[in-house]
C-alpha cells in the first residue's frame, strides 16, 4: 500500500460507528523501516493513533476498533520520520551513485513495515526521468537528509523511465554478477 494514499482518509471507529478525523501524516520508524504512527485531526483537534491499534487500512478508510485509541498530539520522536520528511531524501547507493529523490513508500499493512520505495530524479509532468523499486532489505541508513541503498542489484528491481519505457541507461547498481544481462 502507498503509504501517501493515507493522506485524508478518514478515521473510523468500528465500536461507537464514528468519524475520528482524518489522517493528516504518517510517522515512520527509521529502525526498522516501518509505519509507527497515523497523526490525524478530527473535532477534538490533533491525536495520533499508534499502527498496533488499527484495526484494517481500508481504500476509503482507516478502521479502529473504538475511539480510546487516540492518543494525544506529539512531534515525532527522534527515532521516526513523517513522510513528508522521507519523500524529501535523497537516496544515494554505496558506491556513492545518486539515485534521484525517494518519491514513493509502500508498505505492508498488516505489518507496518516497509516493502519498497521508488526513488526517482529527472522529468518533467510525470514524462521521462528515470526511477529506481528499491526494495527495504537494501535501505542500509535513514539520515535526515539522505537515505543510503546497497550498491547491488538488490536495491533497483526496476530503472526505467517514467513513461514505462526501459531505460537507455539503467541505473547500474552493483557488479550484475548475480543479475542476468540486460538488452540494450
Amino acid at each position: 500500500m502507498d503509504a501517501a494514499s493515507l493522506r485524508e482518509l478518514e478515521i473510523i471507529s468500528v465500536a461507537q460507528a464514528n468519524r475520528l478525523g482524518k489522517v493528516s501524516e504518517v510517522l515512520f520508524e527509521i529502525d526498522p523501516l516501518r509505519v509507527a504512527a497515523l497523526r490525524a485531526n478530527g473535532d477534538e483537534g490533533e491525536f495520533v493513533i499508534s499502527i498496533e491499534r488499527i484495526r484494517r487500512f481500508g481504500p476509503d478508510a482507516v478502521m479502529v476498533e473504538n475511539s480510546s485509541v487516540r492518543e494525544l498530539a506529539r512531534a515525532p520522536r527522534a527515532s521516526e520520520r513523517t513522510l513528508d520528511e522521507l519523500t524529501h531524501l535523497k537516496v544515494v547507493d554505496e558506491d556513492g551513485k545518486g539515485l534521484g529523490t525517494v518519491r514513493t513508500i509502500d508498505f505492508d499493512p498488516d505489518s507496518g513495515r516497509v516493502e519498497q520505495l521508488v526513488a526517482g530524479e529527472g522529468g518533467r509532468l510525470g514524462i521521462g526521468g528515470m526511477t529506481a523499486t528499491i526494495q527495504a532489505r537494501a535501505i542500509r541508513g535513514v539520515g535526515t537528509d539522505l537515505l543510503t541503498v546497497a550498491s547491488s542489484g538488490e536495491s533497483a528491481d526496476n530503472a526505467q523511465h517514467e513513461d514505462g519505457h526501459d531505460s537507455e541507461e539503467p541505473i547500474e547498481l552493483g557488479s550484475g554478477a548475480d543479475e542476468p544481462a540486460r538488452a540494450e
